[in-house]
């Protein structure tokens, strides 16, 4: 099994996911589960959650197709995606049908797009998660980081998106785990990998320990309006002392 997430931000698209693969003999490894395709102006990024050897076909299949494409757009690479998954589902139906993916598209300058599928039905989407990310946890999460149903900017969803994966990981650790991979797909068909993944984990403990420190001070009776009015001092000042270190992992440096 596995986690992938996607967010679609307002110049951006970004995908994370874990990189554990637990095989049917529950034999686990680590490896990448990302595919990208390219050329001068474009290019497409999957990542998924299922069968390993299912999204292997699919991705050649898919790979095979793009190159007989004769003017590339955002429209004939989604064809080319769906008619992959449909074709793949006709010879193999119950694999692709416990097949999740992620799939972000980029052509010059036209909207990128955000898909998810699963099995052979694909639609689009702003804020996703496939695999044993698609959880009450993962979904709660979401809730707090998106409370308008999308992302702010690529920074947002770059945070959120580690921090995720660092909670899924951390509670799910039978099926999902690793490093996360994180890519940020932007317009021209340009994709960067993100390489401070494990800065943006160590930022979120911090996070974690100073709120569990408020709220246990809010929560008590025992606790003086002052001793939490100090509380709450300490928490804002390492709050701050995070933000301005944050610099540190910007997705655009």
């Amino acid at each position: 099994m596995t986690v992938a997430l996607g967010f679609k931000a307002p110049e951006s698209i970004i995908l994370c996911s874990d990189s554990l693969v637990i095989k049917e003999d529950q034999f686990g490894f680590y490896e990448t589960k990302f595919f990208a395709a390219g050329g001068e102006n474009w290019s497409v990024m999957t990542m998924y959650a299922g069968f390993r050897q299912t999204m292997k076909r699919v991705n050649e299949l898919l790979d095979k197709k793009l190159k007989s494409v004769a003017v590339m757009s955002v429209a004939s690479i989604r064809d080319a995606f769906e008619s992959t998954l449909a074709s793949e589902h006709k010879a193999h139906r119950v694999e692709v049908s416990g097949l999740s993916t992620l799939c972000a598209i980029s052509v010059g300058d036209e909207n990128l797009e955000l898909l998810t599928s699963k099995g052979k039905l694909v639609s689009e989407a702003e804020c996703e998660c496939i695999g044993v990310g698609h959880s009450a946890l993962a979904r709660y999460l979401f809730g707090i980081a998106f409370p308008i149903g999308r992302a702010i900017d690529a920074r947002h969803s770059m945070f959120w998106g580690i921090y995720v994966m660092k909670q899924v990981k951390k509670f799910i650790p039978h099926l999902c785990g690793g490093d996360t991979h994180a890519f940020e797909i932007l317009s021209g068909g340009r994709i960067k990998p993100y390489t401070e993944a494990h800065k943006v984990e160590v930022m979120c403990e911090a996070l974690e320990l100073g709120i569990s420190s408020l709220m246990a001070t809010f929560c008590s009776p025992y606790v003086s309006d002052l001793e939490f009015e100090s509380e709450c001092e300490r928490f804002s000042a390492r709050l701050r002392d995070l933000r301005r270190g944050a610099t540190d992992w910007d997705c655009r440096d």
